[in-house]
């Protein structure tokens, strides 16, 4: 009996052993499993992953950039640059959730074209709990707050987490108006620029004549309820007060190039204006294959003022020598 119990009790170590060691591997590859998990589906041009030897970084969830719906080209190009200049101003290094595959995705086809937008930028894992009050310092999109203020209580903190909504207040950019950083950060690529040049409007433009762009704010407009499209007044009316601006100030070689996702419309409005009679005016359609931002570099290239004609406009179209109206900000 004695030696039987002896068999068994060797036969319980041998299984409490293998089971042991299941258990070690099971774990191991579990967690090798979740880094995997925490490493980003792609890393865009100009960001890296963090590493321990950076001390002091911004995280945030970017809602404008995160978003599926909502957030176009210049409500996530002012997010990104707002969030690099909040995180200058608290002398840390923005940084992207590795698990925010929509927003990096998104920058990855930015920097395409704009290589220089995110610059320093980091990618690091998202904690399982961000505290209140640095997760909604801003309820709306419109919303400002002092980033130094806001923060000082978790700037001890080697990562400070958070969460933005858009960040469409211009005062989060206010030092760098007309500075070369922002020129460089908005800078776009040869490529674009050729493309511009090439597909865009391929007729020679006079640069003797002042060039008027009117940027038709429709298209995805019409399908979200909390944007407020261009209207067929507010474009005529702002359209022809640009041109008396201009003549007023002794430019009389005024020419009026529109952009935008629905040229039909345009060429509607105007016509019923009789305003193409009147002036040397080209409804310019981008076919749908080209970038999104294709009408700010034809912009950049042959625009002197330009005219945003959404009632809330938010893009930052901060163009040396550019001038744009709104009507409201």
């Amino acid at each position: 009996m004695r030696r039987w119990h002896g068999v068994i009790s060797s036969i319980s170590r041998y299984h409490s052993i293998i089971f042991l060691l299941s258990l070690t591997i099971t774990l191991f590859l579990w967690i090798d499993r979740g880094d995997q998990s925490d490493y980003p589906k792609v890393i865009p041009h100009g960001m890296r992953l963090a590493e321990k030897s950076d001390r002091r970084i911004l995280a945030a969830q970017l809602i404008a950039c995160d978003t599926t719906t909502g957030g176009g080209v210049g409500n996530v190009v002012f997010e990104l640059i707002a969030f690099q200049e909040i995180a200058r101003k608290l002398y840390r290094s923005p940084a992207i959730y590795s698990d925010s595959s929509t927003c990096l995705e998104k920058i990855a086809t930015f920097v395409e074209h704009m290589p220089h937008l995110v610059d320093g930028f980091l990618i690091v894992k998202r904690p399982r709990f961000i505290p209140y009050p640095s997760k909604y310092p801003a309820h709306e999109c419109f919303d400002y707050f002092d980033p130094i203020s806001t923060f000082q209580s978790v700037q001890h903190h080697r990562i400070v987490n958070t969460q933005f909504n858009y960040l469409q207040n211009v005062r989060f950019i206010d030092e760098l108006m007309g500075s070369a950083e922002l020129q460089r950060r908005l800078a776009f690529s040869n490529q674009l620029l050729d493309v511009a040049k090439s597909s865009v409007y391929p007729e020679k433009i006079d640069e003797q004549t002042h060039n008027i762009c009117v940027h038709v704010r429709r298209g995805d407009f019409m399908k979200e309820k909390f944007h407020l499209e261009s209207e067929a007044d507010f474009t005529v009316d702002a359209t022809k007060y640009l041109i008396r601006k201009m003549h007023k100030r002794g430019i009389s070689q005024v020419r009026v190039f529109i952009l935008g996702q629905d040229a039909a419309w345009a060429r509607q409005i105007f016509a019923k204006a009789s305003l193409r009679r009147k002036i040397n005016l080209t409804v310019i359609h981008s076919p749908s294959y080209l970038p999104s931002m294709i009408d700010w570099a034809f912009a950049k290239l042959y625009c002197d003022t330009t005219l945003l004609t959404d009632r809330v406009p938010t893009s930052p179209t901060h163009t040396e020598g550019l001038s744009t109206f709104f009507t409201q900000f």
